[in-house]
């Protein structure tokens, strides 16, 4: 994506969203503090970006107009009013208390600064530094520094923090400074928390919220902005995530239903050997690859929801494509699946690398509770 900027249209992607954005700035009514959340790939932080370039917006007719300095300068994310806030690894053994970047090497300065770039060139791009699990007090605290102090550009200052839940890791201390910050929050400054996993915030910082739930993306904007032969497909596999849509078109489409019934495989056949190759190759890629260990599990999702189709006799895009007769035998066999379980239990597996989780304990508590839901205990 590096060689190709991304255009959105915000109206298109989220237009019930965009609707109540619009008229939040119109009527003046402009909140200290929002929490985008839904799910993965809903669009979130670009929409968080355009609601930004709205309320800063130098043109008196069209907002955003995507043409005066203000507009620009977010659009590549170099704006004064605003702060991108998202987690940071912490490295050479600094706790970096008094300075966000401080112990981070060359190298990984070097990465934040290209996510940065790529994130402006590509809205839907996520920002995954290599192990940065938790937003540092540190952050929190050089926010508190500098949001209070005014400023000689005009319009407002906007604080994005993308992966708010990470502030809650630990002993929450980030969660609690910014707390701290929204009960008194500067003037004409607003605070976009955005998360795909609300329930993990604190309720403190729920109720300074006003919250904007967002639902999946539908098929057609998946479709918009995936340019593959086989793009009906990967848009209904999608699940409404824009990022798991992208990880599909990467792949040949031969190659995902026979990805998929691999892992599957390993996974409910209970087998010595096939549970240790599945926790041997997982603990490594939570290790180095987080997002092929996520998207390996959002492709067991995939599977888990149309094998639970098929038992319903209800469609689904995987029907079509030779896994079939594998969920087939599997709802014979195991006629008490607990498909609800299931679901819970990925969840529970791909939500553990942002909880510093012990990854080859969780993968072995995986694979029992799928042999537990598989006789449906």
């Amino acid at each position: 994506m590096a060689d190709k900027i991304i255009n959105i249209d915000p109206g298109e992607i989220q237009p019930e969203i965009w609707i109540r954005l619009n008229r939040i700035f119109s009527q003046g009514k402009v909140g200290s503090a929002y929490l985008f959340a839904g799910l993965e790939g809903s669009g979130k932080e670009a929409l968080a970006i355009e609601f930004a370039k709205l309320i800063n917006c130098e043109d008196e007719v069209k907002k955003p107009c995507n043409v005066c300095p203000s507009c620009q300068r977010i659009n590549v994310l170099q704006h004064e009013n605003l702060t991108l806030v998202f987690p940071l690894p912490r490295e050479g053994g600094s706790s970096g208390e008094d300075d966000p970047l401080k112990g981070l090497s060359n190298k990984t300065i070097a990465v934040i600064n290209d996510a940065i770039q790529l994130k402006s060139r590509d809205p839907f791009y996520k920002i995954r530094i290599p192990r940065a699990n938790t937003i540092p007090i540190s952050v929190v605290r050089e926010l508190r520094k500098s949001a209070y102090l005014k400023t000689a550009v005009r319009g407002r200052r906007i604080i994005l923090i993308f992966d708010a839940h990470l502030l809650g890791t630990g002993e929450a201390a980030s969660a609690n400074a910014l707390l701290k910050i929204l009960e008194e929050p500067p003037t004409a400054t607003s605070f976009i928390l955005v998360s795909d996993q609300k329930g993990s915030l604190l309720p403190t910082i729920l109720s300074r919220c006003q919250q904007i739930d967002f639902p999946p993306l539908a098929d057609s904007i998946i479709a918009h902005y995936i340019t593959r032969e086989n793009v009906k497909m990967i848009a209904g596999l999608s699940l409404g995530n824009m990022r798991l849509a992208r990880k599909l078109a990467d792949l040949e489409t031969g190659d995902i239903p026979k990805r998929i019934e691999a892992l599957v495989r390993l996974v409910i056949k209970q087998d010595a050997d096939n549970w240790r190759e599945f926790v041997s190759t997982h603990s490594r890629l939570a290790a180095n690859e987080p997002d092929e260990y996520r998207f390996n599990f959002y492709l067991l999702q995939l599977w888990f929801r149309a094998a639970y189709r098929q038992r319903m006799n209800q469609p689904d895009p995987l029907h079509e494509n030779g896994l079939l007769p594998l969920m087939e035998q599997l709802n014979h066999s195991q006629p008490a699946i607990d498909y609800l379980g299931l679901n819970q239990a990925i969840a529970t597996a791909t939500e553990a690398l942002a909880r510093n989780y012990y990854i080859p304990l969780t993968l072995v508590n995986f694979l029992t509770t799928v042999r537990r839901r598989m006789s449906g205990s």
